[in-house]
């Protein structure tokens, strides 16, 4: 009848030295139809191997076989003792269709950026589900070409519905073509979820919200159906108010992160994202991330920094889907590449998130659990604790930007006795400081010269930090500022016991946020030094 299977083990079999053959082809009509056998295609030997625009379906095993060992895993690498070099497939990491138009991007090889596969020619097909997971091209859609890097990206028009799955091939200038690439699943382009009642909110906790020292909260603060908000005061919050239990606003607030929540699960991580076993910030693959959906099965980590190459769009979506736990390291950061807010990167995590000292987080988190935030962490954006507690330490979390004015830090200097002064006399010289802005100040430090004709005097520097809930720790340099790893020495530069010549700048670098709320907002610091 013609659509029968044959017994064929293999369709198109080339060994024994087959070099530079061609089946199928680029012009119109020069495609193959081959069906119904083991294998689709197989090189069992050979380099120089063209298969292209062939419709290649309905076969047992997979669609093409290189080395005929069945599916051969991205290596980054060719090597001429291989059938068709081993050439590598293309892998996807964006599949989106809109109507008629699939918009695609991804690279050839085992990561962006491999040079080893410049200039590839990536044929599109719709797949036929091979049970491998190994697409079988069965309709042709079109070709993509590799820039110098080995990336791709570019649009198709094609007659397909959401859900269809789509493979390809990659073929080098030596005519050497891949075996198909992992099937994936054409998706509607990522969108960020709607938050509902929880726009509004920038801490949301199912249990309890836990504040320790001066955190800045801009954004509503909501517990639903618990009811203990703790730690404001000495907590600031800017742009909204606490609201506890499931009749106040945080109850309908509580059931739209959720309905959030799952919305981010749901939506499609390709294969070539899924990001698990790699360290954000850290392996290659995870340091600089386009737009789109990434994926941890069970845990991620971020140590260092994570860029997001944003384009300049404001509203580019990044979204990570996390199975278990996230977890940052002490110092490390997401950048946004346009130094934007990230307005639309999203957190999903399956348990529970701890985002680690001095952590400059960009985006909202959605945890199933619990959020921690440990002393001085920043975000810009939401944090969200569906079943659990939200804890804070000295934080600050800018989820709503209000009109407020920014920090005003006003510095006030005095010396003590005044007037003029004899050689020999000590001097107390003093900088009050007072934030009168609209916003607390995040990174904050006075530095202070030592003026000409003294020497600075061992042990003076005093703190006098009140209320602020800050700490300090002071710093001194011998280079007019250039450098702070100074180290005062009695008698240093040829001044008297207990004094030094070489010090020029002292400078107080303070831990925490200074209030625009007083009285937390104020404060001082002092040195004495002695004219010669």
């Amino acid at each position: 009848t013609g659509t029968g299977a044959l017994a064929n083990p293999t369709g198109v079999y080339l060994a024994n030295g087959a070099n530079n053959n061609t089946v199928g082809g680029t012009a119109a009509g020069a495609g193959n139809v081959i069906s119904g056998n083991g294998k689709g295609v197989s090189v069992a030997a050979g380099t120089g191997n063209a298969i292209l625009s062939n419709s290649i379906y309905g076969n047992t095993s997979i669609g093409i076989d290189l080395t005929n060992d069945g599916v051969t895993i991205n290596d980054g690498t060719k090597s001429g003792a291989l059938a068709n070099s081993g050439m590598d497939t293309p892998a996807f990491t964006t599949m989106t269709l809109v109507g008629s138009t699939l918009t695609i991007s991804g690279y050839v090889g085992s990561a962006p950026g491999q040079t080893t596969f410049a200039s590839a020619s990536v044929q599109v097909f719709k797949s036929d589900n091979d049970s491998s997971g190994y697409g079988e091209g069965q309709t042709y859609l079109g070709t993509l070409t590799a820039d110098a890097s080995g990336n791709f990206s570019g649009t198709l028009t094609a007659t397909l519905t959401l859900g269809d799955k789509i493979t390809g091939t990659a073929t080098d200038a030596s005519n050497n073509t891949s075996e198909f690439a992992a099937n994936v699943t054409s998706a509607a382009p990522p969108h960020a979820p709607s938050l509902g009642a929880a726009a509004s909110f920038a801490v949301l906790a199912g249990t309890t919200i836990t504040s320790t020292g001066l955190t800045v909260v801009s954004g509503n603060v909501g517990v639903s159906p618990g009811t203990a908000v703790t730690g404001f005061p000495p907590g600031v919050i800017q742009n909204g108010q606490i609201y506890s239990g499931g009749g106040s606003l945080a109850g309908p607030a509580e059931a739209s992160a959720l309905t959030a929540y799952n919305d981010l699960k749901g939506q499609a991580c390709l294969p070539a994202n899924n990001l698990s076993g790699k360290i954000l910030g850290v392996t290659t693959g995870a340091v600089t991330l386009a737009p789109g959906i990434y994926c941890f099965d069970t845990s991620a980590q971020l140590t260092t920094t994570l860029t997001l190459n944003d384009g300049g769009d404001p509203n580019a979506i990044f979204i990570f889907q996390i199975g278990t736990t996230l977890t940052t390291a002490s110092g490390a950061q997401v950048v946004m590449s346009s130094g934007g807010r990230g307005a639309n990167v999203y957190w999903q995590i399956g348990t529970s998130a701890t985002i680690g000292t001095f952590t400059a987080l960009r985006g909202n988190v959605i945890a199933s659990t619990s959020i921690t935030m440990t002393t001085s962490a920043s975000t810009t954006g939401r944090l969200f604790a569906l079943d659990g507690a939200v804890t804070m330490d000295t934080n600050a979390v800018d989820a709503v930007p209000g009109a407020s004015a920014p920090p005003n830090v006003a510095l006030l200097n005095s010396v003590t006795p005044s007037g003029t002064q004899p050689p020999g006399t000590d001097l107390v010289y003093t900088v009050a400081f007072t934030n009168g802005g609209g916003q607390a100040a995040r990174v904050f430090f006075v530095i202070d010269p030592v003026p000409a004709q003294t020497d600075f005097k061992l042990g003076s520097p005093s703190t006098v930090l009140a209320t602020t809930g800050m700490t300090v720790a002071v710093e001194y340099s011998n280079d007019n500022a250039a450098t702070w790893n100074g180290t005062p020495v009695s008698g240093g530069g040829g001044a008297l016991a207990g004094y030094d010549r070489a010090v020029t700048h002292v400078r107080w670098r303070f831990t925490g946020n200074l209030s625009q709320i007083s009285p937390n907002n104020t404060g001082s610091v002092s040195f004495t030094a002695r004219i010669r």
